[in-house]
């Protein structure tokens, strides 16, 4: 009777952070949001002309 008893004590526990981010696709809207920041990042850095300018320096005349 005590296992029962643990059972249904722990579903009626409230959920924890990682589950709540899952539940409400918070996690998703954080990963979507990183994801095009990280993108902009590399198109600002393409952009700017950095990479131009090594790969000139590597393999130009």
């Amino acid at each position: 009777m005590s296992q029962i008893a643990m059972l249904v004590a722990k579903l009626r526990r409230p959920r924890s952070l990682g589950t709540w981010l899952f539940d409400t696709c918070l996690f998703d809207v954080l990963v979507s949001l990183g994801l095009i920041a990280a993108a902009t990042k590399v198109l600002l850095f393409f952009h700017s002309g950095a990479v131009a300018f090594w790969m000139l320096l590597c393999f130009g005349p």
